[in-house]
Order: structure tokens, then sequence, then C-alpha cells
């Protein structure tokens, strides 16, 4: 059996440390410069709220949200004078007042919306042991079961004489190791402590006091064993670091670290990336053709075992069996790996023999006694479930490396178009029925107003009779689901209306129910025909009223004032709220749109065909690239038909077939015009 440690720190953004057996990935950690570990660290905080309900206070000790601190993690150094030793604990109120400081030590790191769990019970790891100021206890790790090994090592411990109030327990790594090698760890932690001693008379609160080694040192001092036969790194400067830390700790096996000069990179070499990009995978496939589902939640982490293409064998029972077996071994290597806590249910495949439950919980049981985390089994019960616990020694993988999808919000799943439509369409209905409304803006996905547009366009045509409303759909296309818009604009009463228009403009008649801003976009070319001219826009901007600019302040041509005249009279007849008729098609080079002229758009055609005018009152249909929004009032075509007929087209147009070309201004707020361009007659 071949162990290797490998370091790759070649890219300063991260850093990997992984340990390799016979070829196959072992242990791993990862380190995220974007992502700060905290895990292990000191600070000197402050109390910020005392809750007795929980029997805790909040602490804030520097970080993004508060840390959490129980009464059964206080130390009883907290405890006040009068307690006696040997009765219950007191009651955190007692023990804690409101701005108090505290030393705290980060038990569990932050995880989503989770804060991170503090301890006063403050212990530093070293190589081979464990220091624990403030208490009188030291043994040796449970882990070490041979009664030989424990013998020796607690007459060892009688030797080292500890000072005073200092505890102190002999890891699984100190087995086999001699007098002079545990009294240098013990040395080293015992100065460890007396240096963050002297920080906290001066440090403020709250402050860090501690942090913990990087990456590569806490791996080098959890993972390293005797039995590892290399250490490559392949930075000069970690390889430096690490070299110092062998020579101060364990100058044994200082020549077993090495630098890797070659140009392939370290973890390509040994053929470790595709191992670790399944570690991130939910499913993990097994050799036998079966797989297994790993799925963490808030709550818990569900394993699911699966038979998959694992046919080979003469029964069910067998089959079972087998990939039950194979999957064992494998969960709690993954489990290791992402290093999962708390509550894990595993649904292996259900199998009648109460012998092959037995040694399938055997097989995982053995596995498990190479992980350093605490855990705890029990048997398969009647359902084929086996629940245990295992305690988290890190952030899980993956907590640097993936962000939550903005879109589902880490669920896995978006709402579909239809069923999205449907919500929209509800939403709207349930703002026209309560009245007073002129206008429903919703501003949606692309998938979900063509469906809206589509198959849904007579059901909307219908609400804006019914409710005498206009519908307009606005496009974006990257808005996820969760931030569709509908809103709604009420309509004006004509006393207000009145007051709004004499404010803007005192001399100037009130001709409409609603307070209607008159533009007129001129144009640079000198060629414009009469029918062209004559089709002028009428635009309401709510965008140059919020400015406080009176149409009367901006300047006209004397035909475009004439063209304006003719059009403004059939609508101020009209009852309905003030449409948009279409504006004379101008171009970049020739002229600039009066109300986008401070930012930049982009155009794009729209067609609409007809055999008649007389069934323009059928639903438009629009096709182009890039639609951005599509109005369904049958008012505003009705208006434009109007339209057609004062421009003098000729009979055997309007009885024909014509095209109609649109150019569509798009940019970030959605629909800004309508133009209108030209009207050719087809055969």
């Amino acid at each position: 059996m071949i162990k290797k440690m490998l370091i790759n720190a070649s890219n300063p953004e991260e850093c990997r440390v992984a340990v390799v057996v016979d070829g196959i990935l072992e242990e791993l950690d990862i380190h995220v410069r974007t992502h700060e570990a905290t895990l292990g660290n000191i600070y000197k905080g402050v109390v910020s709220r005392v809750e007795p309900s929980l029997q805790a206070v909040f602490v804030d000790y520097g970080a993004k949200r508060n840390g959490f601190l129980s009464i059964n993690d206080v130390h009883p150094s907290y405890f006040p004078e009068s307690f006696e030793s040997g009765r219950r604990r007191p009651k955190i109120q007692e023990v804690f007042k409101k701005d108090d400081h505290v030393i705290v030590q980060v038990n569990k790191e932050e995880r989503q919306l989770k804060g991170a769990s503090l301890t006063t019970n403050i212990s530093l790891a070293g190589r081979y042991l464990v220091l624990m100021p403030g208490t009188d206890m030291y043994g040796v790790s449970r882990k070490i079961e041979d009664e030989k090994e424990r013998k020796d090592l607690k007459e060892i411990l009688k030797q080292l004489k500890p000072p005073q109030n200092m505890g102190f327990i002999i890891r699984t790594a100190g087995m086999g190791r001699s007098k002079t090698e545990l009294a240098r760890d013990l040395n080293y932690l015992l100065k460890l402590w007396k240096s963050i001693e002297n920080r906290v008379a001066q440090a403020p609160a709250p402050s860090l006091l501690h942090k913990e080694h990087d990456v590569f040192i806490r791996s080098i001092r959890e993972h390293f064993t005797p039995d590892i036969k290399e250490i490559l790194v392949d930075d000069k400067d970690v390889y430096k670091k690490a070299k110092d830390f062998f020579h101060q700790v364990m100058p044994r096996y200082e020549n077993l670290v090495k630098l890797s000069q070659e140009k392939r990179p370290l973890f390509n070499k040994y053929q470790l990336e595709e191992q670790i990009e399944q570690v991130y995978s939910r499913k993990v496939k097994l050799k036998s053709g079966g797989y297994v589902l790993i799925e963490p939640t808030e709550a818990l982490v569900t394993v699911d075992v699966n038979s998959g293409s694992a046919t080979r064998e003469k029964d069910v029972e067998e089959t079972a069996f087998k990939v039950n077996m194979e999957a064992a071994p494998e969960i709690a290597r993954q489990l290791r790996l992402r290093d999962l806590g708390g509550i894990i249910v595993i649904d292996f495949i259900d199998m009648a023999h109460k012998k092959h439950k037995q040694e399938v919980e055997k097989a995982i049981r053995a596995e498990f006694k190479r992980d350093r985390a605490k855990t705890k089994i029990l048997r398969i019960s009647s359902l084929g479930l086996l629940e245990l616990s295992r305690q988290r020694l890190k952030s899980t993988l993956g907590t640097g490396e993936y962000l939550e999808c903005p879109l589902c919000d880490g669920r896995g799943k978006v709402r579909s178009p239809e069923s999205s439509a449907l919500s929209v369409f509800r939403r709207i209905k349930s703002m026209l029925v309560k009245g007073d409304v002129s206008e429903v803006r919703v501003t949606v996905p692309a998938s979900v107003a063509e469906y809206l547009l589509n198959s849904m366009r007579s059901q909307l045509v219908e609400l804006e009779n019914a409710y005498a409303a206009r519908i307009s759909v606005i496009v974006r296309q990257t808005i996820p689901d969760k931030e569709i818009l509908v809103e709604a604009v009420k309509e004006e009463t004509p006393a207000v209306a009145l007051e709004q228009s004499s404010r803007a403009q005192p001399d100037a008649p009130v001709a409409q129910k609603h307070e209607v801003d008159t533009i007129v976009t001129e144009t640079n070319s000198p060629t414009l025909s009469s029918e062209e001219q004559s089709i002028q826009d009428v635009k309401t901007s709510p965008k140059r009223r919020a400015r406080g600019k009176s149409p009367t302040q901006r300047k006209r041509s004397p035909k475009a004032n004439e063209e304006s005249e003719k059009i403004e009279a059939p609508l101020a007849l009209t009852e309905s709220p003030p449409l948009a008729p279409p504006q004379v098609e101008t171009t970049p080079k020739e002229s600039a749109l009066s109300e986008t002229e401070d930012e930049p758009f982009s155009e794009l055609k729209l067609t609409r065909l007809s055999e008649t005018p007389a069934e323009l009152d059928a639903p438009t249909v629009l096709s182009g690239e890039g639609v951005t929004t599509v109005s369904s009032d049958m008012e505003q075509i009705e208006t434009q038909a109007a339209l057609l007929e004062t421009t003098g087209a000729p009979a055997d147009q309007e009885k024909g077939l014509f095209e109609r070309s649109l150019e569509v201004t798009k940019s970030d707020r959605g629909l800004k015009h309508f133009m209108p361009t030209e009207y050719l007659p087809t055969s």
C-alpha cells in the first residue's frame, strides 16, 4: 500500500490537500480564499443579547451574524461566585448581562441561515496533544483501544507534569510516541496559550485573538501518519512553511516533504481531478452498476442506494446484498470526504435475510473506524433504513466553491412557463376586479410572455374589454420567476387631471380625462411623403412628465403642429385612456428620439399581416427576434385603422392585402415606441 499526501497551492485563489492510497482519494481539504474559515478561531466577543427562553446568549465576535452560546458551553469560571460546585448549572441571565466581554472559540461554522456555534471551553490542538486551559483533566483518546498502549501513555502523562489548571488529552497520533516528542508538543501549546492571554487585556471587543493555521498545516496536523511515504508540494512558499512545521513539531519526518517541479499539474498526475468532481456530484456510481444518491438538507442528510444496472446475480436477494455491500464503504468514504454531519439516514435496498443485514452493518462500522469524527450507528430497521449521527469537523465541502442558484434558490427546480403565466393572469384579474385601474403592467421572462400573448391572448382581450383597461406585457430576458412584477396604474379622476394639467400648462385647455403629453418626433430627412407626415406621434410620456417638462417647451416644426392637431382631435372624443399611436420611422443616424436621447437602444423589425383593414379586430400576430413588449389593446388597433383612412390611402390598398412594418425601440426599461414606417401594397 502506497500512501502519499499531495498539496496543490500553485493557484493563490485555492489550496487543496489530498491523501491518496494506491491512487484512491481518501482525504480531501479545500480552502478558497473568498471563504474565510473560522472553525477553531478564538475571539474576544461582546454579549449582544440574552435569551432566557433559549438559555443562551448571542455574541458579537466580528462576523456578519452573531454567534450562539448556550449555557451548556459556558465554562464554570464564568459562573457567579455564589454558585456552589456540584449543583445544577445557573441560569444564563445569572451568568451574563448585555455588553459583557467573553472569550469564545468557534465550535461550528456559520452555514446557510444559522450563525456560528460558540463555546468558552477553549481547546488548542497540537500534533499529538490537545490542550484544554481551565481544567485539571488529562487522559488518552477513546479511539486508542489497545489497553497496553493506553497504559504506557498514561505513565508518560504523569511524567510530563503540566502546569496547574491545564488539562490535555493525547490524540490518536500520539500512539507510539516518546516522552520527548510529547513534551515538545506540550511546550509549543503552552507558549501559544500564553501569547493568547497576553492579547486579551489589550485587544478591543470584538476582535480576533488566535487564528487557526493555514489549510495545509491543519491537514498535515490532522492527516499525517507514519505510513505516509511522501509529501509533495507544488509551491515554493508552501514548501518552506511545511518544512518549518515538520522541523518544529516532527523533525524525524522532515525529509518526507518534497517540492514537485513537474510541468504537469500535481493532481492531474495522480488522476485526482475526476475523483474530486465525483465528490461534488449528487450521484455516485458503483462498479457493480448500482449507484448512490446523496442529498444534504437543512435537517438531515439522506442517502439512497439503488441497484441501477446491477443484474448479474441469480435472484433479487443476492443482487440487493451485493450492491449494499459495495455501497456501505463508499457511503462512509463520501461522508468523510464531504464532511457531512448531523443526522444521516441511509436507505439500503431491502434484504430479507437477517445475516445479510448484519454483514452490511459490520462493513459500514469498519469503514467509519477510520473517520476522525465521532459517529453513532444504529441497526438497520425493518424498513431497510440505517440511521447514524456524525460530528462535523470543518466546513462542508463546496461551501466556498459553489453558490446557491439565483433562479431556483437552491431547490433545483423552476416553475414552468405555463404555470407562471397562469399565476400572472390571476394576479392581473385580481387587480382589475378592484376597480379604478386604467392599466396593468406585467414584467415577465420571455417564455412566460410568449405563453401569455399566444395561448392566453383571447382571455387577455376579454379582460381588457370587460374592465375597459389596458394590459401591457414587458419582457425582461434574464428576469427570474421570483421577480415577476405585476403593477396597476390607477385611473385619475377628472378633478385631479384638471388640477395637474393646469399646473403644468395654465393656459392650455384640458381636452381629455387623463393628462397627456403630446410629443412630435422631428426628423432631418426632407423626403418624407404626405402620408408619412400625417401619422405623427401622440404619446403619453410619464418620464417627461416626471421631469416637469411641458409639451410646449419642446420644439416643433409647423408641419408637425398641423399634423398633430389632426390626430389629437379624434383622440379627444374617446372616453378610454389615451393610447400611443405610431410614430414616423426614424433612424439613429438621422435623428435622436426625444425620450431616449440619453441612453443607447437597439432596433428590430416586427411584421403583421392582415387581408383587409376590417380584420384589424382579430388578434394581432407579431413576429420578430428579440420582441420585448406587445400590447393586446384592440382600441389602439382601431385608432391606427382610423388614422390610415385620414392619410388618403388608395381604395384598392384598403381593400387588398397590405404589410405593415413596425420598428420597436428596446431599452432596459421595456417598450419605448411603436413606429409604423410604411404601408406597402402586395398582390
